[in-house]
């Protein structure tokens, strides 16, 4: 520990005082990012996450519906991150079970007929299935940062359920949620109160989107919903953070300028295709504003013919199309693949590497992509089924005496399936799995977007209607040979 002239001054008039500067300088020293410089300014932000958030909470959304209405990259990466996250929608697989442990498959079934039947059009507008509520639902998540939907149960005036089973579900963009409403006093913090615990507790809500025509601002007539009535998926990054923040906050500079780059190199390519050629001059007396008048403007692809005594033809180095675009394009796209969260390959298109490679690059995003479809599934899937289950059950579902009654709202989620790399290598690398005990037939049919029961069911069927007609297939062949040759030995 050292001291500088100035902390031996001090260290006259008060020792402690001095030593304790010393110290946080010596501190300081190993972590130089906490110095400023002047090359280096001092970053502070003390505030909380619904500080940082009501302060361009609202500006980002509106940023980031902006990026994805008029720039390609941006609706790529939403579509990127709906489509792995998503895919054609959440599948979901009842998961009942008697009173001894096994599942009931009988029940089951009508559980996941019945919930088939009510998902064709489950939203108050009837506009949308189930699955294209939950894509809609997930891309309003990325882009706005959060999504809100209120569950309607049972009868309420005016709204026809599209079944016996009562209940049908809104789900609406954040605008309807005001950020500006905030009463410390009664615990109502951007739109939400909640209790001394930091629990919502209700909901308050637009009664319709701020953004439609002869709509005012701060009219100060709000619906209030009672929490246990609305599900609310954000992307926070702060503990104890209200709202959510788009996924695009921290790349959206870089889509801009990026935007902007490409399109001067367009404008620049354009033109530079029609800078052909030019006349040049030996001396300036050899100019005539007369009779080069007319030989301003030339045509694409025409000759000269009517060149004078000690003219030349010069032509224009544009350097166009830049050789460095593609480079310096690819070099944005993974920065901003990493701050999105999505695979570059996904939004750039560029599939070009080995299979090793394209796997490691795969295996990396389904992390990611994992953790967001869990994220889904617990915030929005899991709830969806068990209002479901519970209204079905009040609309005269008859339920077994020998459910098990904890287990009647278990479900079995499943997001969009791994896609294959390659199909010969990973169908063989699952079979060993499966062979040396290390996972099951229904673990592998399910990763890959598959019912385990409904699949059993089919091999069954299939392999009845094998026998019936008398079809025998390679793989029969290859059983039998193997059976053959275990009985010998």
């Amino acid at each position: 520990m050292s001291m500088n002239p100035l902390d031996k001054i001090i260290s006259f008039f008060s020792p402690s005082f001095a030593h304790k500067r010393s110290v946080q300088r010596d501190r300081l020293n190993f972590y130089e990012a906490g110095k400023p410089s002047f090359d280096r300014k001092t970053r502070t932000d003390r505030g909380s996450g619904d500080t940082a958030v009501a302060k361009a909470g609202d500006s980002l959304r509106v940023s980031a519906r902006h990026l994805e209405q008029n720039h390609d990259l941006a609706k790529g990466v939403l579509d990127a991150l709906v489509n792995h996250t998503i895919g054609q929608g959440i599948r979901y697989e009842p998961q009942a079970r008697r009173l001894d442990g096994e599942l009931h498959d009988e029940f089951n079934e009508i559980l996941l007929d019945k919930f088939s039947r009510w998902a064709k059009n489950p939203d108050v507008t009837r506009e949308y299935s189930h699955s294209e509520l939950e894509r809609l639902i997930a891309r309003t998540w990325f882009r706005d940062g959060e999504c809100f939907k209120i569950y309607y149960p049972g009868i309420v005036p005016t709204l026809k359920h599209p079944t016996d089973v009562l209940l049908s579900i809104d789900a609406f963009e954040p605008d309807y949620v005001p950020f500006e409403l905030n009463d410390e006093a009664n615990g109502i913090r951007q739109g939400i109160k909640k209790n001394s615990w930091g629990q919502p507790t209700q909901y308050y809500l637009h009664k319709s989107h701020p953004g439609d025509p002869g709509w005012y601002h701060n009219t100060g007539d709000f619906k209030q919903v009672d929490a246990q009535f609305v599900g609310h998926l954000k992307a926070a990054t702060r503990l104890k953070q209200t709202r959510g923040v788009s996924v695009f906050a921290v790349v959206m500079n870089r889509l801009d300028d990026l935007k902007d780059f490409e399109e001067s190199e367009r404008i620049a390519a354009r033109i530079a295709a029609k800078m052909v050629a030019f006349i040049k001059k030996g001396t300036p007396d050899m100019f005539d504003p007369e009779g080069d008048a007319e030989r301003q403007t030339y045509e694409k692809g025409m000759t000269f013919y009517d060149m004078l005594p000690g003219e030349e033809i010069g032509t224009i180095d544009t350097n166009r199309p830049n050789s460095g675009l593609e480079a310096f394009r690819s070099g944005q796209l993974k920065a901003t693949a990493a701050g999105v969260g999505t695979g570059y390959s996904s939004i750039s298109r560029d599939y070009n590497g080995s299979y090793a490679a394209q796997r490691q690059e795969l295996v990396e995003q389904q992390i990611n992509y994992a953790v967001l479809k869990d994220y889904f599934i617990k915030k929005s899937a899991e709830p969806d089924y068990e209002w479901f289950v519970k209204m079905a059950e009040q609309g005269g579902l008859d339920v077994p005496a020998d459910v098990d009654r904890e287990t009647l709202y278990d479900v079995e989620c499943s997001g969009t399936p791994i896609p294959w790399v390659d199909p010969l290598k990973e169908a063989k690398a699952d079979a060993e799995m499966v062979l040396n005990g290390f996972a099951s037939r229904s673990q592998i049919i399910r990763k890959r977007g598959g019912n385990p029961n409904a699949v059993i069911k089919q091999i069954a069927r299939d392999n009845r209607e094998a026998e019936k007609y008398g079809l025998v297939f390679p793989i029969d062949t290859e059983v039998q040979a193997i059976e053959t040759e275990e009985q010998d030995a």
